[in-house]
């Protein structure tokens, strides 16, 4: 249900008149206030409003949010309805309502109920047309769409081309348009990759996409403009390439900038290009159904044994750790559909004196019939119980997500007593695709506490795996085209700031190696192919400012200890139970508290909302809840933690 938001032109609740004294003693105030942080000060002072900036300001504007918002309201309606009488006096007190509002932008709950409740956003949107006040406002809007709050990205969607316009006027204010393309990313990595390009119900979706994109490649072009632009413009590029590569490929400086961006020093820079180039190469991709799998060794061994018995339980076992995609794909064709519950009643038979092999078949039929999160959670209590049987860390890498913690079992499995050959292969290739998307991550700002040298680690792991993966493959493997091409693609990431000595012949040498038809076929191949295509024309235009917004400080390790095995050790303490805390961890923040300035807030252990109210969990007294709702879907997570806590208080 929709919040009805206040109606500000003709309600006199709060209202502050013009006339009354409180009225002119906030004009004074701004007369008298040097800074608008000083006038907010007086504003809260004179108003009886809390100092959010602090813990326990937060936690009463939790209690009175709705007087406070009245009042805020009701003094900015006032100052615009004045402005022509008191001119700039006007635009400094509503410039300061806004300033108030952004210092509750650290508590989530606060941040929701100020875009949702207020009329927040329509208040900002007339200031920004002046650059003065203007630039204030979207660095307050800049702050409050951090960590992806959706309510609050949603609402700002609507307003994108307005900001755009209003910024377009005054890009010799470099620090204005920068804040704007703060804003813009923010909104754009969550919102509007989700808008479709072929979806009639949404027709101008692409068409503001590409209007954001000109606008953020027109900011990076000006001569004054900092690195914020540069990374900023790679963040765009690295959340919409992927779901709206049409509006890219329209406009060809974006592919050259992304080309230059390659050769690159920064290493986070020249990964960000490459992975957005392999994204706008799904588009040239041809889409073809999986070829059909069939195993006669399978149909043999169940015409031999027509009854469940612990013998065929067993041989299903060996079949499924020598090729678990071949029976899976049987399975799941017409003919094996019948054969499905041979899996279950195999099981049943060998239940007693082989739980191993029963666990292995119990799985295997939950992929069959694509319950894979139901797989995941059973692979995840079996590794507890058989912490060396790779099989379980292949279910866990196939049906987990492609992030650090697939990285994780994947590594975990590889280390496990011999296994066969495909499931040697299957870990490698996941740890090679999860590495190559956590590294992404990390060189676009989403891994913030993560160093460089931890980075570069993981990409000398994953080539490593990409190279294993390559010796150990058959020439006809599916896969080694674009396992050989992202290989190379690894290896530029390390090595492509220095083209300028090995230069693009160099490069095309060793492109020569990967096959015809991986050249021909894979979207590693062709975005490797674009970017030796392109580098020429593209680094003659865009070289010298990409060699500009490159940062000298994350160029080159600096550390004397190994580099690896910090990585690995990162990775061990990795919470991979709880997605939430998982979540929190690779944001580089403590999924209890954190400190904003002089405010200290709490994170919601299910959905890391921060607020200063979260209400703590009745057993330990230290997890903190948003509500009940988010404690109950917790507590298969929290319940041993909270237990252990009870016993040792």
């Amino acid at each position: 249900m929709a919040v009805k938001k206040r109606n500000l032109s003709g309600s006199n609740t709060g209202a502050i008149s013009a006339e009354a004294p409180s009225f002119h003693r906030l004009l004074a105030a701004a007369r008298l206030s040097r800074t608008l942080d000083g006038l907010a000060d007086e504003i809260c002072r004179l108003l009886s409003i809390p100092d959010c900036r602090t813990s326990r300001g937060l936690k009463q504007a939790h209690e009175s949010f709705d007087t406070i918002a009245s009042k805020l309201d009701a003094l900015f309606t006032e100052s615009r309805q004045h402005r022509n009488k008191f001119s700039a006096l006007s635009d400094y007190l509503a410039t300061a309502v806004i300033v108030i509002y952004g210092r509750m932008e650290d508590d989530s709950i606060l941040k929701r109920r100020i875009f949702t409740e207020t009329n927040f956003l329509e208040q900002a949107t007339t200031l920004l047309k002046s650059p003065d006040t203007g630039e204030i406002v979207m660095e307050t809007l800049s702050y409050m769409t951090h960590y992806h709050d959706m309510d609050v990205l949603d609402d700002l969607a609507g307003f994108m081309s307005t900001i755009i316009d209003s910024v377009e006027p005054h890009l010799e204010n470099i620090a204005y348009a920068e804040k704007a393309m703060c804003v813009l990313t923010h909104v754009t990595t969550t919102v509007l990759e989700e808008f479709d390009e072929d979806d009639d119900e949404d027709p101008t979706g692409s068409a503001l996409l590409t209007r954001v994109l000109q606008f953020l490649i027109r900011v990076v072009r000006l001569p004054g403009s900092t690195s914020l632009s540069f990374s900023h413009f790679g963040v765009f590029c690295a959340n919409n390439t992927a779901e709206l590569p049409d509006t890219f490929l329209a406009n060809q400086d974006s592919i050259d900038l992304l080309v230059a961006s390659t050769r690159g020093q920064d290493i986070c820079t020249r990964i960000t290009a490459q992975r957005s180039l392999i994204n706008l190469c799904l588009i040239l991709e041809d889409d073809e159904d999986d070829p059909e799998f069939s195993n006669e060794q399978l149909v043999t061994l169940c015409d031999r044994y027509p009854d469940p018995c612990p013998v065929l339980g067993r041989e299903l076992v060996k079949l499924i750790l020598h090729n678990e995609v071949m029976v899976r794909n049987h399975f799941q064709t017409r003919e094996g559909e019948g054969l499905l519950d041979l899996f279950l009643a195999c099981e049943d038979a060998v239940r007693k004196t082989d739980s191993l092999t029963a666990d292995i078949l119990h799985l295997e039929w939950l992929l069959c019939i694509e319950e894979e999160e139901e797989a995941y959670e059973f692979a995840r209590t079996a590794v507890e119980r058989y912490p060396y049987v790779p099989f379980f860390y292949y279910v866990l890498a196939f049906c987990g997500e492609m992030n650090i913690a697939t990285v994780l079992f994947a590594e975990k499995g590889l280390q496990c007593p011999p296994m066969t050959d495909f499931l040697r292969q299957q870990l490698l290739y996941f740890a090679t695709f999860a590495s190559h998307k956590v590294i992404a991550s990390m060189a676009y700002g989403t891994l913030e506490e993560i160093r460089v040298q931890e980075m570069e680690a993981l990409i000398t792991k994953a080539t490593g795996y990409a190279s294993a993966f390559i010796n150990i493959s058959s020439p006809d493997d599916p896969l080694l085209s674009c396992m050989t091409a992202l290989a190379i693609h690894l290896d530029f990431v390390m090595e492509g700031n220095k083209w300028t000595r090995l230069e693009i012949p160099d490069a095309r040498d060793k492109f020569s190696l990967v096959p015809e038809v991986a050249r021909s076929a894979s979207k590693e191949c062709i975005a490797l192919n674009t970017i030796l295509d392109r580098m020429s024309t593209a680094w003659k235009t865009w070289g010298p400012i990409v060699s500009r917004y490159s940062p000298p400080s994350r160029t080159t390790s600096s550390h004397n200890s190994d580099p690896t095995a910090e990585l690995v050790a990162w990775l061990e303490k990795l919470n991979t139970t709880a997605p939430s805390s998982l979540h929190l961890e690779l944001r580089g923040i403590n999924p209890q508290t954190a400190r904003y300035g002089a405010a200290q807030l709490h994170y919601c252990a299910q959905c890391s909302t921060a607020s200063a109210a979260l209400k703590q969990c009745s057993g330990c007294l230290k997890t903190r809840y948003c509500n009940d709702v988010c404690q109950r879907r917790h507590w298969k997570y929290h319940r041993e933690a909270c237990k252990a806590s009870r016993v040792d208080a």
